[in-house]
């Protein structure tokens, strides 16, 4: 502790995904609420707000929390992390804080009306109209079986953590189709929103002395207007950049200085210094909270001689203030889901100050309630990954080859505890399952006289183990957690692969079907859920020609092909009814000579040409089915050059953004490309092409304001 001094210490939503949000939940949730006896009440919320009734109603429920204050934020931005892909889908491009109080109102169940046409659903059935009404909207679809299945439970991938205080633990999809339903119905009644100020860019600009060599770098922040520009407090080294800056709600910025970590309002108030007295060079290894209110870090600790013998991990709030050591010998760390919590490994040492073992440890964000979650686990490996609700842990112990390996799970306040499986080895690749019903792993078990990694599938009640098959490679989950894809290694006599099969498993029924036996890269389910897509290589007389393109249903039924000669890898982007992808142009000696953009629909329809007589170096699908791609040209020195172009998904409107373009990126929420030149300049142009501005000259770095939606 005496090695380091501290000092003091997410317009509406768009495509909100996966990660469980902290700055709304409630009981140990920091921001803490403002309360009164008869409810909530809050100074920024007046009775003559259109929402404040919705407000109060949300926090009497205990779905929000206001701040330290007695403020409730209305306008602030919910981060992306709050509400699940099917919750997003209903909830308009935008919305706010106060906005998401409405829809949590409004989603409660009420009255049903009208009915909806699958097997198991009734016209009769209490929730018919609405789940009609969902499924009508695309919130929902139903099962390859004609069913709707109203009574399934409810897991933690298709509700966030905001919502489901709305939403009692083990609701049903038919629940979840009223809640939805009602929510947005609230929401179509509010006042359309005002524009929303300009998103902000941060930027760092190398510095240079008297004979030209950089020496440091400055740090920046503009609006993306190009108005506003102002510098951060000092100066950063020259060989760092931190990307770790912007808080997750975008609401701060922070940056390490040399020995220093400063943190600071986005709108450039407020800088003040959170940390010091540290090595120059040293890195914090800092991460922000998934709520954007604390910083956590770990500092080294030395010895006599100087060198490096453990490390402390700590914790500040961001802003400043309440400073705390969670441990003295931290080796590995992470946030919960929710922010609450930090869960940790303690390193075992003998008298000689030697590693001898480790344990798994669990803290409030605050520093409360630290629990040690396993025993001390002497000489072995300790691998964890947190449920995605946050409230239990599960871990594997690797005894280092032996057949003794072990999988665990326990709750986050100690209880519980659980041995899953044992007897196996090399315990790896461990995922829960999106509900967390489940965990996947990988293990080493033996096959006659050869070792094989196993892919195992474990119910987290403990109820069973499936062995789903003995010679894995790469595999994951579906989005709704029912079906695994994997692939399978294929070998001679001899035991050497000779291919990769790829194969989609029901969980409910353990009913496997092979995709393909000859798998070339890679596989991405639909942003639905409802199909896959995945590479096969084509072959002809024993020579290999190509990599095609395939798409499945989700239970492995209707596979069709949808191209024979693609650019394979990570360049083919999966929407919810359409997938893009680029394929080689050949010449007659079969050489490849360039590329065409095409685009078709999931179900197989409506393939369409996009380009030809280019090459395509990279591009991205926008929110709104427009496509931003690069092109690569040759200037007038014969120097590699790209031009940025936009177009719709049907092929419409096609039009060049910029030229000489290094690298870009889009800001979905804004209808803003950000580019830098050959030349280094940073520049902003409109989704339309107008507008066009350079915001700085020579920048080394850059980033924008997180605002909730996800990345193109």
């Amino acid at each position: 502790m005496g090695m380091m001094r501290i000092i003091g210490k997410q317009s509406r939503l768009l495509w909100w995904l996966l990660w469980l949000a902290a700055a709304c939940l409630t009981a140990a949730v920091s921001p803490l609420g403002a309360q009164d006896g008869t409810g909530c009440s809050f100074s920024d919320v007046p009775q003559s707000s259109p929402q404040q009734a919705d407000i109060v109603y949300a926090c009497q429920q205990g779905w929000f929390q206001g701040y330290p204050g007695g403020t409730f934020r209305p306008s602030r931005e919910v981060p992306q992390n709050q509400i699940t892909v099917v919750v997003s889908r209903a909830f308009p491009t935008g919305s706010t804080r106060a906005d998401l109080a409405t829809f949590l109102r409004g989603g409660n169940p009420g009255d049903p009306d009208g009915s909806a046409n699958f097997d198991d659903v009734a016209e009769s059935h209490p929730q018919s109209g609405d789940i009609a009404y969902a499924v009508e909207q695309g919130w929902f679809q139903g099962y390859p079986d004609g069913t709707f299945r109203p009574d399934r439970t409810i897991t933690p991938t298709q509700i966030a953590v905001v919502a489901s205080r709305g939403f009692p633990a083990g609701s049903t999809r038919a629940d979840l189709a009223t809640f939805m339903r009602q929510g947005t119905q609230a929401l179509n009644d509010l006042t359309p929103p005002t524009t929303s100020s300009p998103r902000k860019i941060a930027y760092t600009v190398p510095i240079y002395d008297s004979s030209g060599d950089q020496v440091a770098r400055e740090s920046w922040v503009a609006e993306s207007d190009g108005s506003g520009a102002r510098r951060l407090i000092g100066a950063l080294p020259a060989d760092y950049d931190s990307w770790r800056w912007w808080s997750p709600d975008g609401e701060r910025i922070a940056y390490q200085m040399g020995e220093e970590l400063w943190v600071e309002q986005a709108d450039g108030s407020g800088a003040r210094r959170l940390i010091g007295a540290l090595p120059a060079d040293y890195d914090f290894r800092w991460w922000w909270s998934p709520d954007g209110e604390r910083i956590a870090f770990r500092v080294p600790v030395y010895d006599s001689l100087g060198d490096e013998v453990a490390y402390e991990l700590w914790v500040v709030d961001a802003d400043g203030s309440s400073p705390r050591q969670l441990t003295d010998d931290v080796s590995s760390w992470e946030w919960s889901p929710d922010g609450n919590r930090i869960a940790y490994k303690v390193v075992l040492r003998d008298f000689r100050g030697y590693e001898v073992g480790e344990k798994l440890w669990v803290v409030g964000a605050d520093g409360s309630s630290p629990r040690q979650l396993t025993g001390d686990i002497p000489r072995w490996s300790l691998d964890w990954r947190w449920s995605p609700d946050g409230e239990r842990i599960a871990y594997l112990v690797n005894k280092y080859g032996t057949p003794e390996d072990e999988l665990w799970v326990v709750a986050v306040d100690g209880s519980g505890a659980r041995r899953l499986d044992y007897g196996f080895s090399w315990g790896q690749d461990l995922k829960w399952s999106p509900g967390g019903e489940r965990i996947g792993y990988k293990a080493i078990a033996r096959h006659a006289s050869v070792f094989r990694e196993e892919l195992r599938v474990v119910a987290v009640d403990g109820s069973g183990i499936n062995h789903l098959t003995d010679d894995v490679g790469g595999w994951e989950w579906s989005p709704d957690g029912e079906r695994i894809v994997y692939m399978v290694r294929m070998r001679d006599s001899s035991g050497n692969k000779v291919a990769d099969e790829l194969w989609m498993m029901n969980l409910d029924d353990l009913m496997a079907h092979r995709l393909t036996d000859d798998f070339s890269y890679k596989w991405a389910w639909s942003s639905s859920g409802e199909r896959i897509a995945f590479e096969s290589r084509v072959w002809e007389f024993g020579k290999w020609l190509g990599t095609g393109l395939w798409v499945a249903e989700a239970d492995g039924s209707n596979a069709r092909q949808l191209a024979d000669d693609i650019v394979g890898g990570w360049n083919w982007i999966l929407s919810r009814d359409s997938i893009i992808y680029e394929t080689k142009v050949r010449n007659s000696s079969r050489t490849v000579v360039g590329s065409e953009l095409w685009v078709a629909g999931l179900n197989g329809s409506d393939t369409r040409q996009l380009t030809s007589d280019v090459t395509i170096n990279r591009y991205g699908l926008w929110p709104g089915d427009q496509i931003i791609y690069e092109v690569a040209v040759r200037d007038s020195s014969n120097n590699a050059a790209g031009e940025l172009w936009v177009m719709g998904l049907d092929g419409s409107g096609n039009r060049r953004l910029a030229d000489d373009v290094t690298r870009w990126e889009g800001s979905p929420g804004d209808g803003q490309i950000t580019y830098t030149a050959s030349d280094g300049g940073l520049w902003v142009v409109e989704l339309d092409g107008s507008g066009a501005r350079n915001l700085a000259d020579h920048v080394s770095g850059w980033a924008w304001q997180p605002r909730g939606e996800s990345p193109l």
